[in-house]
């Protein structure tokens, strides 16, 4: 079983327990001593500390991968982000990141028993973007379009970033 480790952005509770009660993956809430920071707890202390294990980052942060890629490394456990498009008018609301969630786990229903590795995952309403990390930097991958054979394309994509390894 996935275990997904939610940022302080996605940190909800009723996220967590709808996973778990699925059974199929285990959402790890953002942990306590990590809001005792004073000014809070800051991308870049939180990425080294996540990139070095083993659960993908589930955020809606869409910057966090460009703006951090110098200190995400090649190999690591993945980061998925979880919004709307560049230019949605409006911004998210509460229960929509579980939404968007949800509707794409009823699309892609392997979404469990692929590997996260090695790539940065953009959900939307509309498409699936999948990119990687190569020594510092964001490389785009492919903006998949919700059609015909677009889950074929994102496990194929996620398969290719998990092979990837340090030059």
């Amino acid at each position: 079983m996935t275990t997904f480790q939610l940022d302080q952005n996605v940190n909800r509770k009723t996220l967590a327990r709808r996973c778990f009660a699925e059974g199929r993956a285990v959402a790890k809430r953002f942990p306590v001593e990590w809001k005792m920071y004073d000014k809070g707890f800051k991308d870049p202390q939180l990425l080294p500390i996540v990139m070095a294990g083993n659960r993908p980052l589930v955020t809606n942060d869409r910057r966090i991968a460009s703006d951090y890629a110098d200190i995400i490394p090649t190999a690591n456990p993945g980061i998925i982000i979880v919004g709307y498009p560049l230019g949605h008018i409006c911004p998210l609301r509460r229960g929509e990141i579980e939404k968007i969630i949800w509707d794409f786990k009823s699309r892609f229903p392997i979404w469990d028993s692929v590997t996260w590795s090695n790539s940065v995952v953009e959900i939307t309403p509309e498409w699936v973007e999948v990119s990687h990390i190569d020594l510092g930097i964001l490389n785009l991958d492919e903006r998949i379009d919700y059609s015909d054979g677009w889950a074929e394309k994102l496990e194929n994509h996620l398969k290719i970033n998990a092979n990837k390894r340090l030059p």
